[in-house]
């Protein structure tokens, strides 16, 4: 994968710059925010040019002949094969430190690759990984940066040509198909199926299957050997006739001529696809909208990458502004597509953009924040799933803006629609509501946004429209709002009991006396202990989630309790943060009982045990009270009934 990228004399970038692209090599989706001008399409902007030939575009104060693209390939070795070029360059860069004499704008690009190289890559070993950072300098000549004169030492030391060092570039390069739709192409170019772009989401089983039709070989000879056979058969006689007329002329080639099933593949998948013209509704896609052919061409790529086969080339797709003309209702829908295409399908993926609803969603996502300080961009690199940690780091105005954001394309889905929502804390909660919640709530979706704050904050910004009568009658969804009971209580606005049809806000509350789990308003009456969703959880089903989780990653000595422990069958629900009601610890590890809530309590494990949770006992007593907030007519029927 693309972890990274060294660039210098690209547009905004005058001085060499290192760009970090990911937190967390598990990350497939890289986001770039930022003010205008800040830098952000220029990244996606220069690696069209080094992969796909864009023409450069070099910065007004920098001279013409001293940029470069160069960027931080990542590559296990098995993929590639072993060459001493290979072996020098990676060698090189795992091994890195910077010289005892540097220019101060060349060190402090240094210092942000070595820093991000002891952090991020840590975890991979030189014996299994190639670290790579080569690419083209402006003269469209090889370049490993102008940091590493080092390295080309090393490289004519090793005798290494550089015809040797062009193959190995070649190599790395020819891996990747680079799809980059800018923000001002015409969607309805890409969405040509005669279109590279396209034609690089293909599976590579349909594409071997028809090279395996034109070499198959039975009783007869296979589609390629007769046309090549004919085909030497006429050049052949061709080159007859010129002998005798001259002697001099001859058709001659080092394999032949010979034509090979790999060529006639891409002209049939050419003149097949091709004619079949892309349509939504009966309309041909050119005549829709820029911001429906936006859509469009997520919604293509999404479909073919959905059936699961492997690409012939690592796939990289990068949208600039993948929010631009389109409505609040449709950015929110783009980007949930966006996240799948990444985390789903496993492809890399790089956006630029404005619309910080995205900051809400707490995904596996890299979010590189950039500023310009005088005329050098500044990058923060942050996690997308710990946002909430990390949001100091953003402007004000950043916060305020990705919940204005996500609020107008909520409203805006349940105006248009009967889509209801729900917005939880964080992707546990998620992970527990699919699983409890009955299909009979339809058109149902679940945002985590990230703690409860965020939630709150949701609450507030919906309940002034959901107060507004005229807006009360444009609701046609409804939005649920779901937090924790924490020891400090949460404070929130009164709503009215009409409002209260389209919008609530409630608790999680487990109340030991009498054995329920509940959802009440977060007011100041009423019974108030601490409550988390994975309380209210059935005590045999958390167990059965939990054990195998604490024997691949707990302490030996929590293991074996854990081992000689059993479900508690009679606890009326999990109880985590209570007195780990769900489990029955022989008396002689009772003292290891804190030691064991520490650990389940650790939010890695939470995820995990949320992503093994299934519900075969029992539903919480609660699920029934969101039934009834979304589905009351069904619910009255039962009552009837």
């Amino acid at each position: 994968m693309l972890v990274g990228l060294f660039l210098k004399n690209y547009k905004t970038y005058q001085h060499l710059t290192f760009l970090p692209f990911v937190k967390d090599t598990n990350h497939n989706l890289s986001i770039f925010i930022g003010q205008n001008g800040a830098g952000k399409s220029s990244i996606l902007e220069s690696l069209d040019t080094l992969f796909n030939g864009r023409e450069w575009n070099s910065n007004i104060f920098s001279k013409k002949t001293d940029g470069f693209i160069c960027p931080v390939f990542l590559i296990p070795k098995h993929l590639l094969r072993s060459n001493k070029c290979l072996d020098t360059i990676s060698s090189h860069f795992w091994n890195y430190n910077l010289p005892e004499r540097s220019g101060a704008i060349r060190n402090e690009a240094s210092k942000d690759f070595i820093q991000f190289r002891n952090q991020t890559l840590s975890k991979f070993k030189p014996a299994e990984h190639y670290l790579i950072v080569v690419g083209r300098n402006q003269q469209g000549g090889i370049s490993y940066t102008s940091s590493h004169k080092t390295l080309e030492t090393s490289l004519k030391e090793n005798k290494i040509s550089i015809s040797d060092q062009e193959k190995t570039l070649n190599t790395i390069l020819n891996r990747y198909a680079y799809t980059y739709l800018p923000i001002h192409s015409s969607p309805a170019d890409l969405l040509n199926l005669r279109a590279r772009e396209i034609q690089s989401l293909l599976d590579k089983n349909f594409i071997k299957e028809i090279e395996d039709i034109l070499n198959k070989d039975d009783d007869s000879a296979s589609p390629i050997k007769s046309i090549n056979l004919k085909l030497e058969n006429f050049i052949t006689e061709i080159n007859e006739k010129l002998q005798s007329l001259s002697g001099s002329y001859q058709y001659k080639t080092a394999n032949h001529g010979r034509v090979l099933a790999s060529d006639l593949t891409d002209t049939i998948i050419n003149k097949s696809i091709s004619r079949r013209l892309l349509q939504k509704d009966g309309k041909p896609i050119q005549n829709l909208s820029s911001g429906e052919q936006r859509l469009a061409i997520i919604d293509v790529a999404y479909a073919f990458l959905s059936k699961g086969g492997e690409t012939t080339r690592e796939l990289i797709i990068a949208i600039d502004e993948p929010e631009v003309s389109l409505n609040p209702t449709n950015c929110l829908q783009q980007f949930k597509r966006i996240f799948s295409i990444a985390n789903d399908f496993k492809k890399q993926v790089f956006i630029s953009t404005h619309w910080y609803g995205l900051l809400m969603a707490p995904e596996n996502a890299t979010l590189n924040h950039i500023s310009k300080l005088s005329d050098k961009p500044l990058v923060k690199t942050l996690n997308l799933a710990k946002i909430q940690e990390e949001r100091r780091a953003f402007p004000d105005s950043f916060e305020m803006k990705s919940y204005f954001d996500l609020v107008s394309s909520i409203l805006s889905t349940i105006k248009g629609s009967s889509q209801n929502w729900i917005i939880c804390e964080g992707n546990d909660d998620l992970n527990y509501l699919k699983k409890l919640l009955p299909e009979t709530t339809k058109h149902l979706n679940i945002l985590p946004v990230g703690g409860k704050g965020g939630v709150v904050k949701i609450y507030e910004y919906m309940r002034i429209a959901a107060e507004d009568k005229a807006e009360q009658e444009l609701l046609k969804g409804k939005v649920l709002c779901l937090i924790d009971t924490d020891t400090d209580m949460t404070a929130v606005s009164p709503i009215s009991k009409p409002a209260q049809k389209k919008l609530r806000i409630l608790r999680f509350q487990i109340c030991s006396s009498t054995g329920n789990s509940l959802l009440v308003p977060p007011t100041s009456k009423g019974l108030h202990t601490q409550t988390e969703l994975e309380d209210t959880l059935d005590p045999v089903d958390f167990y059965n989630a939990s054990k195998s989780i604490v024997q691949s990653k707990a302490t030996e000595e929590i293991k074996k309790a854990f081992q000689l422990a059993t479900p508690n069958k009679d606890a009326a629900f999990s109880g985590i943060n209570q007195d780990l009601d769900f489990l029955t610890l022989r008396n002689e590890d009772h003292y290891l009982k804190k030691e064991i809530r520490n650990f389940l309590t650790q939010d890695h494990i939470k995820s995990l045990i949320s992503e093994r949770y299934y519900s075969n006992h029992s539903k919480p007593a609660w699920v029934e009270t969101v039934e009834q907030f979304f589905n009351p007519e069904q619910n009255e029927q039962k009552a009837a009934g």
